[in-house]
């Protein structure tokens, strides 16, 4: 049996890592200082909830269309990554790092 769920995960991880040097590009280019990103979390947080509206909607769309369907097993998952990023963004807009 072949394993339909490869790859889903990695999916995650790259939207996650792309929204993050995305958002520290964004907020170093419109704060004018390159360790803005290193001072305050928030930007992180905001990164890592968009990330997770992302996975959201990549999830939402493949468990629409049946030729791309993912398992039950795969939707679960990302569904928990979803969570996840969401919590994380949230906890981050109101943490100070360092």
């Amino acid at each position: 049996m072949i394993n339909q769920n490869r790859g889903w995960g990695i999916l995650a991880l790259v939207i996650i890592v792309a929204f993050v040097l995305i958002v520290q590009g964004a907020v170093g280019a419109i704060s004018g200082d390159p360790h803005f990103y290193k001072l305050h979390a928030w930007p992180m947080g905001v990164a890592v909830l968009l990330a997770a509206a992302v996975v959201y909607l990549v999830v939402r769309h493949f468990s629409k269309e049946p030729r791309r369907a993912m398992t039950e097993a795969t939707k679960r998952v990302l569904t928990i990554w979803v969570f996840v990023l969401a919590v994380a963004g949230v906890v981050l807009l109101f943490v100070r790092l360092g």
